[in-house]
């Protein structure tokens, strides 16, 4: 029979006492606290351990420290603003709206209906078929070959002008053989190519404008800018190839090609009346006024444009004359 040393209470055989006057509970020789081993009390007795070194816990594995952030060096764009590293620049940024707008393009281009191109340069006026939301790209393609046509017919009347005068005065040996330089300070001295690019750009713009603003005014059907553009640009389309054909047609015969080009400008005019006036549907007792109001704004527009030209013109032929 065994006892407690501490209270004097009797312990079983195999029992674990646990003493209230003791200010260490008792556990099983087994079990550690903190890395140090308490004894028990059971039947055999109080035992004593050997004295144990006390150990510490287990310390949490160190953390380092977080590197110091390094400063990253500040560029300046060409604008004077500061940069960052990595900040896409105005070269950059110009790059890729470039590249966009070359996407863009190219998906329109893609868009375009080579059937309808062909159509419209057999019947111009199956440009009112054209849908303002697929037909984009054949409207703006309609209003740009006519200006394209009169420049390249510009350029070949200014070839066409100084090889006449250039051969004739080499004819008389006015000038010597030297028949190259002459004809390149003729060519220098003759300005008529960018007057005439100029006023082609002026007219097919207000031929359009006052078409388009008239038509919506008078007419009882309303029509976006997008499919105007679309429609009476497409109307354009064939003036530009016969352009072409006429500035051929300036080396072999200077007065036909003249006679060409403006049989094809008033032929250009009447169609887009016509098909303003059906895309619009304008009345019977309004088509009287949309006429004499678009003509006469036409004929104003083209005597200004005129008057420009002359006087441009006259100031070239001067100066060749006075350079001579």
């Amino acid at each position: 029979m065994a006892y407690c040393t501490n209270c004097g209470t009797e312990i079983q055989t195999g029992e674990i006492h646990v003493c209230p006057l003791d200010p260490k509970e008792s556990r099983t020789s087994e079990e550690n606290i903190g890395g140090v081993s308490l004894g028990k009390h059971s039947a055999e007795g109080p035992k004593e351990e050997a004295a144990q070194p006390f150990l510490a816990p287990h310390a949490a594995p160190a953390i380092p420290a977080p590197l110091p952030a390094v400063a990253q060096p500040v560029t300046e764009g060409p604008s004077g603003h500061a940069r960052q590293p990595g900040q896409p620049g105005q070269s950059s940024a110009a790059s890729a709206t470039a590249s966009r707008f070359a996407e863009a393009a190219k998906g329109e281009w893609n868009k375009l209906d080579t059937g309808k191109l062909l159509g419209l340069l057999k019947n111009p006026l199956s440009a009112l078929r054209l849908r303002g939301d697929s037909d984009l790209m054949l409207g703006i393609f309609g209003i740009v070959s006519p200006i394209l046509g009169f420049l390249i017919w510009a350029w070949a009347l200014k070839r066409s002008i100084v090889n006449s005068v250039a051969g004739g005065l080499s004819d008389i040996g006015f000038f010597g053989d030297d028949l190259g330089a002459l004809s390149g300070t003729l060519s220098s001295r003759i300005t008529i190519v960018g007057p005439l690019f100029a006023a082609s750009i002026v007219s097919v713009v207000i031929l359009l404008a006052v078409a388009y603003l008239l038509g919506n005014w008078r007419g009882q059907e309303k029509q976006s800018s997008r499919d105007g553009i679309v429609s009476l640009g497409g109307v354009q389309l064939f003036a530009g190839a016969v352009f072409l054909v006429s500035a051929l047609l300036v080396f072999v015969s200077p007065s036909l090609s003249m006679l060409l080009l403006t049989g094809t400008i008033l032929l250009a005019f009447v169609f887009t009346q016509y098909a303003a006036i059906r895309m619009f549907r304008i009345p019977e007792e309004r088509v009287s006024l949309f006429l004499v109001l678009t003509v006469a704004i036409q004929v104003v527009a083209v005597a200004i444009i005129l008057g420009s030209f002359s006087s441009q013109l006259a100031d070239g032929f001067q100066r060749v004359i006075g350079g001579f």
